[in-house]
């Protein structure tokens, strides 16, 4: 069957941020899937491109407000780190993970702070890691970020079972400085859980899933607690009680399927919090 355009357009989208991984350095595309770039942003600054000037393809339809601005490649980065596997920013902020830095450990993560001064990145020599760190953590595998707080998943950290995962809240002090807040864990952690797999955060609410989760499971009108695999969970924070746990999410009230992997993604904004379940042949 041919691919509509808008798969296609995904396919290369994700082609490309494969490659971007496997170099080892911060790539990010513009609006044109055929056109890598080191890193876009809109200059806002620049005067408007009169109307039917043709940009440099010759295609004045595919005319677009992002330009290269500059490389992001800090030291020490090594083959094999996957630097560039998540990336969050604010106006100002750039947080990029490298989920298989082996600084702290075979595999252990790393999360590099940039601070933008007009179109430069300067790396603000603060390097956030995973307190007691050990082998294949993943510090860094997801981020969210909503103003001074960041927010990373290490979902195969074994401090509460193996792979049951944790997730830890850093806040922006000023300048170069960063203090862990809170380290956060699903209040039923278990081994396989792969909490902090996904991560999002606004308003003084955050979201972690742990889609490997199997509490809840549902086969046929019987609920059978741990009797599921990779069924999925999705688990929320507040502010208002100094980030302890408020409330968890499960599908169709409560009912997950074997391989729903609910919580494979999450994005929350003001009034919605969205949720993947890359795995589920329900409709």
């Amino acid at each position: 069957m041919k691919k509509s355009k808008p798969l296609a357009t995904f396919a290369r989208t994700l082609e490309v941020k494969l490659l971007a991984m496997m170099t080892f350095s911060l790539l990010l595309m513009s609006f044109e899937c055929n056109k890598e770039v080191d890193m876009v942003m809109d200059d806002a600054t620049k005067e408007e491109q009169p109307d039917g000037e043709e940009n440099q393809n010759g295609d004045p339809s595919q005319s677009s407000p992002f330009e290269k601005v500059t490389r992001i490649t800090p030291g020490g980065i090594k083959a094999g780190d996957f630097f560039g596997f998540d990336i969050v920013a604010t106006s100002q902020l750039t947080a990029v993970s490298a989920p298989f830095s082996d600084d702290k450990g075979q595999r252990s993560g790393a999360v590099y702070i940039f601070k933008r001064e007009g179109t430069q990145f300067e790396n603000t020599a603060h390097t956030l890691y995973i307190d007691n760190p050990t082998n294949e953590d993943n510090f860094g595998w997801s981020m969210a970020m909503d103003g001074d707080l960041l927010v990373v998943g290490a979902p195969k950290n074994d401090k509460y079972g193996e792979n049951a995962g944790l997730a830890l809240i850093f806040e922006h002090q000023g300048g170069n400085q960063w203090s862990l807040i809170k380290e956060l864990k699903a209040p039923n952690a278990h081994p396989g859980q792969l909490f902090g797999d996904a991560v999002s955060v606004y308003g003084g609410t955050i979201a972690i899933a742990a889609q490997f989760d199997e509490d809840n499971y549902y086969d046929e009108g019987n609920i059978n607690n741990g009797a599921g695999f990779a069924q999925g969970s999705v688990y929320l924070y507040s502010s208002t009680t100094d980030w302890e746990f408020a409330q968890k999410l499960l599908p169709k009230e409560g009912q997950g399927h074997k391989w729903d992997a609910f919580g494979t993604s999450v994005i929350l904004n003001e009034q919605y919090l969205l949720v993947g379940a890359k795995g589920t042949d329900n409709t």
